[in-house]
């Protein structure tokens, strides 16, 4: 029997994958040298799937919850063509400050928009069925109600992901508020008869939904 190495197949994988630009690895290197929870960033492997969706759908309006210090967004954005737009939702004035200054200079920063507060609220200043792809990583209490409204925001045949969907496993018997959050979003997602989904074990769990 073959004795697998989890990281070293991480490594091998990215090795073979689509990579990382100069912007997100400055991303990811600020956020790793600077923040508390660096761990939020999404990650190459998630990143190369969000530009890989987007390229294959053609998508060019995208919504995004949680910008955190900006590595998805920038992504995203390297990913879209030069008449595309980026929406980014985040709660923290200073996530969001980080994420300019870590954009600045860049070809991305005029297709990224911020829209600081409560996600809930901003998301209820679009236009229904106004998105071609949703990306939500915000406040994991928040997931299914971020998912509820995300279904009207998306347009027929359009992508939803949500990330963080098997929060190191606890969704298998939760017990913390998060976990019973996610577990329950998932569930709700499984019964939705209005969206196609595929949960797959990349990182900490990618739920991606196409809207029928």
């Amino acid at each position: 029997m073959i004795n697998i190495n989890l990281d070293n197949i991480i490594k091998y994988c990215s090795t073979y994958s689509i990579t990382e630009s100069e912007l997100m690895f400055s991303i990811r290197d600020h956020t790793n040298n600077n923040e508390k929870i660096p761990q939020m960033v999404c990650g190459p492997q998630v990143a190369g799937i969000l530009k890989m969706i987007i390229s294959l759908t053609h998508s060019e309006r995208i919504l995004e919850i949680g910008t955190f210090t900006g590595y998805s967004s920038a992504a995203m954005a390297e990913e879209i063509s030069e008449s595309g737009e980026i929406h980014t939702c985040e709660l923290m004035d200073g996530h969001a400050k980080t994420a300019k200054k870590l954009w600045k200079n860049s070809k991305v920063s005029d297709k990224i928009t911020i829209h600081l507060g409560d996600a809930i609220l901003s998301m209820e200043g679009f236009n229904t069925e106004s998105f071609d792809l949703i990306f939500i990583d915000g406040n994991k209490e928040q997931y299914l109600d971020y998912y509820k409204k995300s279904i009207y925001l998306l347009k027929s045949k359009g992508v939803l992901i949500l990330d963080n969907m098997l929060w190191g496993g606890s969704v298998l018997n939760p017990k913390d508020n998060e976990s019973k959050v996610l577990s329950s979003c998932n569930k709700y997602i499984q019964n939705d008869t209005r969206v196609k989904n595929l949960l797959i074990p990349i990182r900490d769990g990618l739920m991606i939904c196409q809207k029928i």
